[in-house]
This record gives C-alpha cells, sequence and structure tokens, in this order.
C-alpha cells in the first residue's frame, strides 16, 4: 500500500543508493581516491532521494555546494582514519588503502573542496536567485564565515586525531557543529 505513494524518483534513488553502496562495499572501498568519491556520491543520493521523496527537485546551487562539502567530508573521514592509526601503529600507520604519507595530501584536497563549497555559497549570495528569494539577502554573507568556520574545525579536529567516527556522526554530538547549526538557520530565516 505505501509503496503506491512513493515517487518513482524516489525508488530510483533508493536502488541506486542499494547498487552503489554494494559496489562500494564489495569493490571501490578499497581503491585510494575512489572511495572518497564514492562516499561523497552517497552522501549526496542521500539529499537526492530526500528531495524525491518531498518531489522537490534540488537546485543545481545545493548540487554543487553538497558535492564539494561532501567530498571535504569524506576525505576527513580517511585523514581522521590515518591519525588515529598513526597514534596506535606510529610511521608505519596505514588505514584502508591510504598511508601515513598520504595525509598532507588528503588533508589539502578536503580542505580545498570544502572552501569550494564555501564559494559556491558566496556565488549563489550573489546570484539574481538568491536576491528573489531572500528579502535581506545581505544577512546570507554571514553564512560564508560560519561554514568557514565548521570547515576549519572538523579538519582542526581530524588533525588533532580525535575523529575516530565518520563526520557526520562527529557533527551530530559535537557542540560546536550544533552552535553553527543554529546560527546558520537563524541567520537564514531573518534573511526571507
Amino acid at each position: 500500500m505505501i509503496a503506491k505513494h512513493v515517487s518513482d524518483l524516489f525508488l530510483a534513488a533508493v536502488w541506486t543508493y542499494f547498487a552503489l553502496s554494494l559496489i562500494y562495499s564489495l569493490y571501490a572501498r578499497r581503491i585510494v581516491i575512489l572511495d572518497v568519491i564514492f562516499l561523497a556520491g552517497l552522501y549526496t543520493l542521500r539529499l537526492l532521494a530526500g528531495s524525491a521523496a518531498v518531489l522537490i527537485w534540488p537546485s543545481h546551487w545545493l548540487l554543487a555546494l553538497s558535492t564539494f562539502l561532501f567530498f571535504s567530508m569524506a576525505l576527513v573521514k580517511r585523514y581522521g582514519e590515518l591519525a588515529v592509526m598513526k597514534r596506535i601503529d606510529g610511521d608505519g600507520a596505514k588505514a584502508r588503502a591510504y598511508e601515513l604519507s598520504d595525509a598532507e595530501l588528503l588533508a589539502a584536497m578536503g580542505v580545498a573542496s570544502g572552501y569550494l563549497g564555501v564559494l559556491v555559497l558566496a556565488l549563489y549570495i550573489n546570484s539574481e536567485k538568491a536576491q528573489v528569494l531572500y528579502g535581506r539577502y545581505q544577512l546570507m554573507w554571514f553564512l560564508c564565515p560560519l561554514l568557514l568556520y565548521w570547515i576549519s574545525h572538523m579538519w582542526l579536529i581530524a588533525h588533532r586525531g580525535r575523529m575516530p567516527d565518520d563526520p557526520v556522526t562527529f557533527a551530530l554530538h559535537d557542540r560546536t557543529s550544533w552552535i553553527l547549526v543554529a546560527l546558520i538557520v537563524a541567520i537564514s530565516a531573518l534573511a526571507l
């Protein structure tokens, strides 16, 4: 009965998520960089499935922002694993297919990707679409430093070896992330 009320697009997203998760688990998770692309893609697919469930297609701005942020989060996950393994195994540490010598490159790619997400947000705020949707769109500029702070915070925590979990799980239990989310929601509401 419930399946009749679920959109075909949502079902397609769920089946695609299932298939990609299976490919990730059986194959892609062992391949450097491909694994984080899969993780970022799976995060984005969750966003698309949620949009399909409510029959609202996300804007290209949201998809661009989420692509860069999710790629950064997937990289912070791998970087965090390396930092934790370094404490356990020392200089010979490995995490999945990554070696300790990869950590610096992972951090550079991840921070750059996160900051590109902030750039996408800034371009969106300056777009005609945002200026039409938000009566006080200028307030949205406060979102950029908040997002910069959050990305930097996540990477700093990972660099210090204190992110043993998935970054989403970490953010759900992190006081700083909760404060930043509250500020982002408040500013977005005020900008309307």
